[in-house]
């Protein structure tokens, strides 16, 4: 990652993730929960994350040199179904807002 703070600029839609788009999703869970104090994925999330066949819409959004940023999920099966975090670092710059629009 470079030394300036990242920016979103692009957001993605995927049904599915491959297994290294699984991984930094939850590299950046752990940022997010220690920056936090708190686990952003519930068990829940946590399950259909890791489980390819499951029901679920993926966003992601990445800076321009194409790091992770942000991240949400939303399950195609519940009447609550969106979860999502970003990096600590830019938060409150409208950028982590993208992923649900």
């Amino acid at each position: 990652m470079s030394s300036a703070e990242p920016t979103a600029d692009r957001v993605a839609r995927a049904d599915r993730l491959a297994p290294v788009e699984v991984a930094e999703v939850l590299a950046l869970a752990r940022i997010a929960g220690d920056a936090d104090g708190a686990d952003p994925l519930d068990e829940h999330v946590l399950l259909r994350l890791r489980d390819p066949q499951a029901p679920a819409v993926h966003l992601t959004a990445r800076s321009a040199d194409n790091t992770l940023t942000g991240y949400a999920h939303l399950d195609t099966t519940t009447p609550w179904p969106a979860s999502g975090w970003s990096w600590p670092c830019i938060r409150r710059t409208g950028d982590a807002g993208r992923v649900g629009r």
